[in-house]
């Protein structure tokens, strides 16, 4: 007589071992996947945000060439309050003739702009304008993005002289 079970008499069903290896599973692709969904969402975010300031700029640059007075356009950065606006300017010594004519809404609250270059100087504080002539010519612009919960999520919008092109330049932690 055999102490081994027959494959008659045998339990149908799963070990506790089998059972803690299916669930350990489990929870390993669980965790595995929130993270690259919390790391992609953010990362999203702070992609529109750039896309936004890339649609600020180029309605900026269109404004200016399309002013029937000759007048500059201005992009605003204020970077203390993190707001991005379009303004009709009289000249280049700051007035403004009509303020705030377009800006950004619904700005999501992790995104920040760290830095905008404009020329040679980079600011990281207080309000800086980016002036487009009539021609739709303006400075070398540099602005930076970050997701303050990510900061390897990374953007840099990069505005060249004398071109309708803005380039979008992306660093991201997930890379």
């Amino acid at each position: 007589m055999s102490l081994s079970a027959s494959p008659q008499h045998r339990r149908a069903g799963f070990t506790l071992t089998e059972v803690m290896v299916v669930l350990l599973i489990i929870s390993v692709l669980s965790t595995v996947s929130f993270y690259i969904y919390a790391n992609s969402r953010k990362d999203a975010e702070v992609l529109a945000s750039a896309e936004k300031i890339r649609t600020v700029l180029s309605y900026a640059r269109t404004r200016a060439i399309s002013n029937a007075l000759g007048l500059n356009t201005a992009v605003t950065f204020d970077l203390t309050n993190q707001e991005v606006w379009v303004d009709d300017m009289v000249d280049l010594a700051d007035l403004v003739r009509t303020p705030k004519v377009f800006g950004l809404a619904d700005w999501p609250p992790d995104v920040r702009i760290t830095g905008v270059t404009i020329g040679t100087i980079t600011y990281t504080a207080a309000k800086h304008r980016v002036y487009f002539r009539p021609d739709g010519t303006c400075p070398f612009v540099i602005i930076d993005l970050i997701n303050i919960h990510a900061p390897g999520n990374a953007y840099q919008i990069r505005m060249v002289p004398n071109s309708a092109d803005t380039q979008l330049i992306g660093k991201s932690s997930s890379q």
